[in-house]
């Protein structure tokens, strides 16, 4: 049986034509994209795990993942063979071995999550912003803004029994 190789992947998507991350029967997702085409690169299955799951019509610029394949691929081929493979809505930016313990989801440390709302409509931005007809009350988006700045303790959306370290 040959030696198992975890890669650790970065990726980029405009989630706008997606129906999420995460696998779903009958709709386009990033992880079943990226899977069927790691199928045909690796001729095998690959499953692969994120860091976070995003839902539909949101974007990444710089997602984590992982997989593990027995058929031995240089970072290079990997990174190639799946952008030339995948639409121009997925990009992978980055692949590199990872260690057999990595894993994306309980090994990330931070998220960063950007929000963009501009007045009006916007033919180029639409995709990426939130446009809002009329006047914003910049004075209330202040103070939200005040409460969630900084760093925050979410331990209470873990699942019970969760250990975690940071």
């Amino acid at each position: 049986m040959m030696p198992k190789q975890k890669y650790k992947l970065k990726i980029e998507y405009d989630g706008t034509d997606f129906a999420g991350w995460q696998v779903q029967p009958g709709k386009r997702t990033v992880q079943g994209e990226i899977e069927a085409m790691l199928s045909v690169l690796f001729q095998e299955n690959c499953q692969l795990t994120a860091s976070g799951r995003t839902d539909s019509g949101v974007h990444a610029l710089g997602q984590v993942a992982h997989f593990t394949a027995t058929q031995p691929r240089t970072e290079y081929q990997i990174r190639q063979g799946l952008n030339s493979l995948l639409a121009d809505d997925i990009n992978i930016r980055q692949v590199e071995k990872a260690a057999d313990d990595f894993h994306a989801r309980f090994d990330a440390v931070r998220r960063h999550y950007k929000y963009q709302i501009i007045r009006g409509n916007s033919a180029i931005r639409r995709r990426y912003a939130w446009c809002l007809p009329g006047d914003l009350d910049t004075n209330a988006m202040q103070q939200c803004a005040d409460i969630i700045t900084g760093e925050h303790d979410f331990r209470s959306f873990c699942s019970t029994g969760a250990e975690v370290s940071h």
